[in-house]
């Protein structure tokens, strides 16, 4: 039993870092000085690259587009912020701010709770996939980990929610918060699962034709983070922040690609300007929040789409002579 085919490893190693780092790093929840740690790194690995990898493989084996690999993200917010790190009941939680009260009920921050979850589906799974097999197009509509391997991924993804919920500084919410999460996250991904698998056009029968323009998505996390988290809050009800929030993600989805995975140009593009809209939020709160730490990563980020973004065009404007 081998763990990649056809010496994919780099493949692998690339999706397990991007998947952590883009949504720690970029946003200022994990200074980069932490990641130095092994131990951090790999269970921030756990975590986050590996149920990415999962998707990944199981959005291959059903011929799945980016927009089918967001939805599935989804859970991975279930994941990380409701089994592992717990923020879905924390009303403590630092980085929380007036999310600790403002649409909190029965015990849980549900409008900071609708946010991560579209975040962590976005950044934390789709455009890590996206920037993937945009570095790695030959291989990007073939499996990469054998399927017995799966049940081992899992128990480890398990074995790192639960290395989170026994840390002395996560917050602990009664277990039946947990339980029921778990049960929703597994029903959604039971739902997800079953739409796919009847080839719906996600786009048209259930989002309509709300859709973020693919030229300004680099505006997208600007617009979602700071307009619509932080100002809105202030001003809007809760129901109405949500609302406004689902519609702006589902803008998104729609805009991400649904060419073949095979090639195209709109991959990389909506991708990479999509976590370079990451890095430009992270810089304006780097200045205004004192989150010094982000200016790094932000900058390493900007300085690598900047030097991949000439190659992967010329690459693909060859291809194109070529066919």
């Amino acid at each position: 039993m081998v763990l990649w085919r056809n010496h994919n490893h780099l493949m692998i190693i690339t999706l397990l870092l991007l998947a952590p780092t883009i949504p720690e790093l970029l946003t200022g929840s994990t200074p980069i000085t932490r990641l130095l740690n092994p131990i951090n790194l790999l269970i921030l690995i756990s975590i986050y690259g590996l149920p990415a990898l999962l998707i990944r493989e199981y959005s291959v084996y059903r011929c799945m587009d980016y927009r089918g690999i967001a939805l599935l993200g989804v859970s991975v917010g279930f994941l990380v912020e409701g089994l592992a790190v717990n923020t879905l009941y924390d009303p403590r939680f630092e980085t929380m701010g007036d999310f600790s009260r403002y649409g909190r009920f029965l015990g849980i921050n549900w409008n900071w709770s609708i946010y991560l979850l579209f975040f962590h589906s976005i950044y934390s799974v789709a455009v890590p996939i996206m920037l993937t097999e945009s570095l790695f197009p030959n291989k990007a509509s073939k499996t990469l980990v054998d399927r017995r391997l799966y049940k081992y991924i899992i128990a480890v993804i398990a074995f790192a929610a639960i290395l989170f919920n026994i840390s002395s500084d996560v917050y602990k919410p009664p277990i039946h918060y947990q339980l029921i999460t778990l049960i929703v996250a597994v029903t959604y991904i039971l739902l997800i699962h079953r739409v796919l698998s009847k080839k719906v056009l996600l786009g048209r029968h259930i989002f309509g034709s709300i859709r973020f323009p693919p030229r300004l998505v680099l505006f997208y996390p600007i617009i979602m983070i700071i307009l619509v988290f932080y100002i809105m809050e202030k001003i809007l009800p809760p129901i109405i922040h949500i609302i406004l929030g689902f519609l702006l993600y589902i803008s998104i989805i729609n805009t991400l690609p649904t060419i073949d995975r095979r090639g195209g140009i709109d991959r990389w593009y909506i991708s990479s300007r999509l976590v370079l809209g990451l890095c430009i939020n992270g810089l304006i709160a780097a200045v205004f929040d004192q989150q010094y730490h982000i200016i790094i990563p932000a900058i390493i980020y900007i300085v690598l789409i900047m030097f991949l973004d000439k190659r992967i065009r010329k690459r693909e404007e060859v291809k194109n002579v070529v066919v």
